[in-house]
């Protein structure tokens, strides 16, 4: 056996053993982490704001060594960008002129569906002669008509076939420099959420491999962590990147959507048919906090202490951070987190990864969300 086949799978090259923002000699080995911003209210201005949440997201990946790339159609605000941080221009990934966003409150797909009649969607198409560099859309219809999350859920692969690196949702917070897939051995890194437990007895599923046994997210609990595209890494132009983005954009062109979650259930069944479930990590790596409300979240941090896991839904405070390197805090936790005390388990994680209390966090009722003071 050589010696490249026995190094480990999350080899780290002493070029990027950094401490938390250490200035960074070479960056040869450390991957960009890419992120996506659309702002889709009605508030018009020459240039777009990020707001100091999603600006912390991004400043979180900075400071433990990653370069970072915000892509936005919009002009962005440079005003207090964090170093290590840059703006893309997203109509170099995908040309804007051949979408059109939906009302982003509308949770499923309208009745004015990109779904074509019947005739024309029972015409075979192959998905492997589906072009990667060519947009004119497959139904020669455009604009496309597409719920924004959706198209969110292309451009992430699309960014990552085309550059390579991480890619890492809006409301992502890393707390350790990101593991470096060993180029022998590992060129797709995938991500999972936990799931709920029907059983009690049966703890979190982060020992072990993610292998999946189907493609559950949400539709039912059966106590098997579900597969998330908040955080995924690749290589430029991998293979597997290519067909995930011929499936989604048949999905978004041609099929009907069967549900929101629909393109990252093709996403993951993409995965499976192409034999990479051995690369999708196990919840503690990049997601760590089940999205819906819990009451291990709102609990004292320092019950979990000393524990390994949580109940059966959460590594211990300590544990977590140990294991992890993001954690994603929903948008819908900041909801729980402002009636919470500061020593709850989320508002601890919060304040230690973030730098920032839940005091922080006020709510902005014009726009439906969450601010940071």
């Amino acid at each position: 056996m050589t010696t490249q086949s026995k190094r480990p799978r999350f080899h780290n090259p002493r070029s990027v053993l950094i401490k938390k923002k250490k200035k960074i000699e070479n960056t040869d080995y450390i991957p960009t982490v890419h992120q996506f911003w659309m702002q889709m209210d009605k508030r018009t201005t020459s240039k777009v704001h990020l707001d100091k949440l999603r600006m912390l997201s991004a400043k979180s990946f900075a400071d433990n060594g990653h370069p970072v790339i915000i892509w936005s159609y919009q002009k962005l605000s440079t005003d207090k960008l964090p170093k290590g941080v840059k703006f893309g221009n997203a109509h170099d990934i995908i040309p804007l002129e051949y979408y059109k966003f939906i009302d982003p409150s509308l949770d499923r797909e309208p009745k004015e569906s990109n779904a074509l009649n019947a005739g024309l969607r029972a015409k075979t198409i192959d998905n492997n002669r589906i072009s990667i560099d060519d947009w004119t859309p497959l139904t020669h219809i455009k604009p496309v008509r597409q719920h924004i999350a959706h198209f969110s859920d292309l451009f992430r692969v699309v960014v990552i076939y085309k550059h390579g690196g991480w890619w890492s949702d809006s409301d992502n917070y890393c707390h350790k420099h990101l593991p470096y897939p060993d180029k022998y051995d590992e060129n797709v890194i995938f991500a999972t959420n936990p799931s709920k437990r029907t059983d009690t007895a049966k703890q979190m599923l982060c020992e072990k491999s993610a292998v999946f046994r189907n493609t559950c997210i949400s539709s039912k609990w059966d106590g098997l962590d579900g597969f998330s595209n908040s955080m995924m890494y690749g290589t430029a132009k991998h293979p597997l990147y290519k067909k995930i983005i011929q499936k989604l954009r048949m999905r978004l062109e041609i099929l009907k959507m069967r549900s929101f979650i629909t393109p990252m259930f093709d996403t993951h069944e993409i995965i499976k048919k192409e034999g990479y479930d051995a690369s999708i990590r196990p919840p503690c790596a990049f997601v760590g906090l089940p999205w819906w409300k819990t009451k291990q979240k709102t609990m004292n941090y320092q019950e979990s202490t000393n524990k390994k896991y949580f109940g059966c839904l959460l590594y211990s405070y300590e544990n977590l951070l140990k294991k992890g390197y993001v954690v994603h805090f929903y948008d819908s936790m900041f909801e729980e987190m402002i009636n919470l005390d500061e020593n709850a388990y989320i508002n601890k994680l919060f304040t230690t990864i973030t730098g920032h209390s839940s005091n922080d966090l006020k709510y902005n009722a014009e726009y439906n969300q969450f601010y940071l003071t």
